[in-house]
């Protein structure tokens, strides 16, 4: 079992993966922007899963390095 500590820096270890993985998927798509019209709605569907998946990566990395 991992104790508090390691819990929260668990949790932290998801907060900053995912907004890593939302500035670099925005980045993407503002380039992408440059050249295809996306729409909003689906740009803003793009970042949201990109930041939940690059987060739930980077958490269960430091997870199993942890445990």
């Amino acid at each position: 079992m991992l104790d508090g500590f390691a819990e929260f820096l668990l949790l932290l270890v998801f907060v900053v993966g995912c907004a890593f993985g939302a500035v670099s998927a925005m980045l993407v798509l503002l380039i992408v922007y440059c050249f295809v019209w996306i729409p909003l709605h689906a740009a803003l569907a793009i970042v949201i899963l990109t930041s939940g998946i690059t987060g739930w990566i980077v958490h269960l990395y430091f997870a199993r390095k942890i445990s």
